[in-house]
């Protein structure tokens, strides 16, 4: 048994490696994204952002799955200019062209509705890489609904990007999400989304030498790493209100009223707070034991 759980981990490893990216980016479409943007004669933030995303999107691997979210979708029939799916050039560049700038900057609301989007996929596929990118040029209009979702959303092992556009100081988000970057200009702004679209999905094949030192883990961890890494966490983000209150039927059905996370905090489903961050850790694990593998791999060559 001991043995199948490690052999489960290399096959989920070498999966995640090669699996494909899955990233919505959430464009800024309020009202001062028609603003000029600084070090330019003519060009205004909306232009310079989609310009800069087509030229990305245009780059992007065809086994991707691409969504663009509009934070208000006026000139759409709905906010999702192109909902997440594979790659269809065509569509994606003139659904990108029709975007136009107006009215607030529901953040909150809407990487709740991206996060959904990306559990969904990944409930249906749990492998590669899920991803939030945040493309604004302003504050949150709805920050409490942004300080209610964001903890669950990176709970759930969904990396979240900002891109900053043209901001006098940095956005509130830039220290509490996995990377913040600063676009001044339209160039930084296409260098920026470049970098979010280029992560490597490295990886190898499990062979031999990968099994051996995954085998050295103890037999203990390898089942709980196996255990926590099936475990997808891909239930819809919930507001606060509605996760406590579930909560509460959840512990008043169990014998001795339940248990609640070590900060109290309750979680829907009765997962407990930190599971998400137990499993990032044993996804790092793996990771980081793959490393190992390539990295012996390439001594040996040199030798």
């Amino acid at each position: 048994m001991f043995k199948a759980a490690i052999l489960a981990c290399v096959v989920l490893a070498a999966s995640t490696a090669h699996a494909g990216q899955n990233v919505v980016v959430v464009l800024d479409d309020s009202g001062s994204m028609r603003d000029w943007m600084s070090g330019t004669a003519q060009m205004a933030k909306m232009d310079a952002a989609k310009a800069a995303l087509l030229t990305v999107l245009n780059q992007v691997p065809e086994e991707a799955n691409v969504g663009v979210l509009l934070l208000n979708g006026r000139s759409m029939s709905g906010n999702w200019a192109y909902p997440l799916g594979p790659i269809d050039r065509e569509a994606l560049k003139t659904a990108v062209q029709r975007i136009n700038a107006d009215a607030g900057t529901p953040l909150g609301e809407r990487i709740k509705d991206g996060a959904d989007a990306l559990l969904q996929a990944r409930a249906k596929d749990h492998y590669g890489t899920y991803r939030l990118l945040v493309v604004t040029d302003g504050e949150a209009t709805d920050g409490n609904l942004l300080d209610q979702h964001l903890p669950d959303i990176l709970s759930r092992g969904i990396r979240v990007d900002v891109i900053g556009v043209d901001m006098p100081g940095n956005h509130s988000l830039a220290t509490k999400v996995h990377n913040y970057r600063k676009a001044d200009d339209p160039e930084s702004l296409r260098e920026a989304i470049t970098e979010v679209f280029a992560e490597s999905t490295g990886g190898g094949d499990a062979d031999e030498s990968d099994f051996e030192i995954i085998a050295a883990i103890p037999d203990e961890l390898a089942g709980e790493a196996l255990l926590a890494l099936s475990t997808s966490g891909n239930d819809p983000i919930q507001p606060r209100e509605q996760a406590f209150s579930e909560y509460a039927v959840y512990e008043n059905a169990m014998p001795g009223g339940g248990a609640t996370s070590g900060g109290g905090a309750p979680v829907a489903d009765g997962d407990s707070g930190g599971m998400g961050t137990f499993v990032i850790g044993c996804l790092a694990i793996v990771l980081f034991i793959f490393w190992i593998a390539g990295s012996l791999k390439k001594s040996r060559r040199r030798y």
